[in-house]
């Protein structure tokens, strides 16, 4: 194998790192028709004939041009997100599961087991975040994922990922772990739990000293000001 294929992994899906990890990724069959502008942006056309809009990730684009044949359907691992200019639903591709080709699999994912189990699943995503929005008329919900900061960023990212589905007990500000499945274009929710409320982060203020007067020394107490008295003038007998 070339030094450039992605790392080795067991299965495409890592589980979460801590029980309050944000994530939101799934595995797609699919084919990927690039853009004639670019290798990099394009199209996922799905098992099932949904075209959604794709983008590729680190260093997928020397994956597809070394091992991969554009003209076959694959098993894509793909982060999920909701684009806020259309709310269309968008992939990023971040991986391919190909056993009987590429070795165990790979993708920009370190080594981890699996999280769906022995099986893989086709369709199938986990979606770990802050639940924002509930639309139980429309049978509609959105949660919120944190990104890790970049290098050179102080601040982490945030994007959203919209599901369709009913939730018995929709509690906003909660963190979520939801699975769901691909279908057409939307992703359906399959099943969900409430982890409790979603933990603030709290930014302490710079501590800062008040200005200290002219003349008088930090920590010093200043008298108090007598009062003001008439002056009197005093006659004497020469």
């Amino acid at each position: 194998m070339s030094e450039s294929v992605l790392p080795e992994r067991q299965h495409p899906i890592p589980p979460p790192s801590h029980p309050r990890q944000f994530r939101a990724i799934g595995l797609v069959a699919g084919q990927y028709y690039p853009s004639s502008e670019s290798l990099h942006r394009g199209v996922l056309v799905t098992a099932e004939g949904a075209m959604i809009e794709a983008a590729l990730l680190g260093r997928m684009a020397a994956l597809l041009k070394k091992h991969l044949d554009l003209g076959q359907s694959h098993l894509w691992v793909v982060y999920p997100r909701l684009r806020d200019s259309d709310e269309h639903l968008h992939f990023q591709l971040a991986g391919v599961w190909a056993p009987e080709t590429l070795g165990p699999g790979y993708s920009d994912h370190p080594l981890a087991p699996p999280v769906f189990g022995p099986k893989v699943c086709q369709n199938q995503f986990s979606i770990r975040g802050e639940l924002v929005f509930v639309a139980p008329e429309r049978r509609l919900m959105v949660a919120k994922i944190r990104q890790s900061p970049r290098p050179g960023q102080k601040r982490p990212r945030f994007f959203k990922v919209k599901l369709q589905g009913e939730l018995p007990n929709p509690t906003l500000g909660h963190f979520w772990d939801f699975r769901a499945a691909l279908k057409g274009s939307q992703l359906v929710l399959e099943s969900a739990a409430d982890l409790g409320p979603q933990k603030r982060r709290v930014t302490k203020r710079p501590f800062s000293l008040k200005p200290v007067p002219r003349g008088r020394p930090l920590g010093s107490i200043a008298p108090k000001p007598k009062p003001s008295q008439r002056t009197r003038s005093v006659s004497r007998d020469v």
